[in-house]
């Protein structure tokens, strides 16, 4: 009896930049090439976007389990760009991953996509609707119960980061240990632990792992 075939599942990013028009034309260039090297670093495909003046962008992500860490480290990029005396925020990006089989390069008129493309321009809509900015949806129901939990726990704790918050979780997001975070930023390690356990780093890492977890769940 033949075997089914497998296929990989890829995840697919439609994002854009909230309250673009606040930022001057040059701190908005600096941000559009930070996230697109952020893009090719983290091994994504297809990236398309920011032209004109466009505010937003799409890309794939070939390891579907890589998908959520690198759009948390984009957004963290987009809240660290600067914010009001107080350290609110500026902006922010909103993010919609689309999870399952992709068809090959980047999305042309009148061509199969794949169900991820088709996924993350859906929830890209359903997000533009209401306050959320982060969206995760998949091909497997089961899956997509936990994807659901897990976008809105790290919606939760990324509406409420400060600029400053924003630039320490991005760099765990990297890998950094708060050693080396405190050390990259000149900071003491009683600050940098501080704005740690006000990021709630120990609830993102784990909405990551169990992120991959479900990913591969629904990869059989």
């Amino acid at each position: 009896m033949m075997e089914a075939m497998h296929v990989p599942l890829e995840a697919v990013m439609t994002a854009d930049v909230v309250r673009s028009s606040l930022l001057p034309e040059a701190v908005f260039a600096g941000l559009a090439s930070r996230i697109e090297t952020m893009a090719r670093e983290g091994g994504a495909l297809d990236f398309n976007g920011f032209h004109k003046g466009n505010d937003a962008f799409q890309c794939r992500i070939p390891d579907a389990r890589e998908g959520l860490r690198l759009a948390l480290r984009m957004r963290t990029a987009a809240i660290g760009i600067g914010g009001t005396a107080e350290g609110v925020p500026v902006t922010d990006l909103r993010v919609s991953l689309g999870i399952g089989p992709v068809a090959g390069g980047p999305p042309r008129e009148g061509r199969d996509l794949g169900a991820a493309w088709v996924l993350s321009g859906r929830g890209m809509e359903t997000l533009k609707r209401g306050e959320r900015r982060m969206w995760l949806e998949g091909t497997d129901a089961k899956a997509n119960i936990a994807l659901e939990a897990i976008s809105r726990l790290v919606d939760h704790l990324f509406m409420k980061l400060t600029v400053k918050q924003a630039e320490v979780l991005g760099l765990l997001l990297e890998g950094l240990t708060q050693t080396e975070v405190a050390q990259r930023l000149s900071k003491s390690q009683s600050t940098v632990s501080s704005h740690v356990q006000a990021v709630g780093w120990r609830e993102v890492d784990a909405a990551l792992r169990l992120y991959a977890a479900a990913v591969s769940t629904s990869a059989g």
